[in-house]
């Protein structure tokens, strides 16, 4: 029982007024507002958890999906293309991504095309066998054959001259 006493002055006289609540009465809608909040906080966080975690995988699923761009440029894959799924600084950075990957396929063919190129002139200089040495990184070649003899001579200064000559000018010069 909860109990609350003021004095009253009517007149000369002195009062006193006395008020008295049950406890459970007085102290009925804080309880109603914590059990309200609790009922309330045990709703919330299982929700807020479930939208935080779907927000996170959506947020972190294009980084994902770079990370795994990445790894198979790194394991030597170049036709790799990033899908962009948004327009915002993923997407752009998506898009840069694919950009790289696209210059990157572009210079491999480049460099594909000058190695056939680079071999083909080597094959009309040398034999196939020799050429091969030469690719392997083998500085010295000297191979011998019955009754032929190669030489390769550089004539120091003659590169420039023949490019005053004619091919016949040339050989007959030598």
């Amino acid at each position: 029982m909860l109990s609350a006493y003021q004095p009253v002055k009517l007149g000369d006289s002195r009062w006193a007024l006395v008020a008295e609540m049950d406890q459970k009465e007085a102290f009925r809608g804080l309880n109603q507002l914590t059990q309200r909040l609790l009922l309330g906080a045990a709703i919330l966080i299982p929700l807020l958890t479930l939208l935080s975690t779907y927000f996170a995988r959506l947020f972190s699923r294009p980084i994902n999906r770079l990370i795994s761009g990445t790894r198979q440029v790194a394991a030597g894959d170049t036709d790799v293309n990033v899908p962009v799924t948004s327009e915002d600084e993923m997407g752009e950075l998506t898009t840069s991504f694919n950009d790289m990957m696209q210059n990157l396929r572009q210079k491999d063919e480049k460099i594909q095309a000058q190695m056939v190129e680079n071999n083909r002139l080597l094959l009309n200089v040398l034999p196939a066998p020799v050429a091969e040495q030469m690719k392997q990184g083998k500085e010295q070649i000297a191979d011998t054959f019955p009754n032929v003899t190669v030489l390769y001579v550089e004539i120091e200064g003659f590169a420039d001259l023949t490019l005053e000559l004619s091919a016949d000018g040339a050989v007959t010069y030598l």
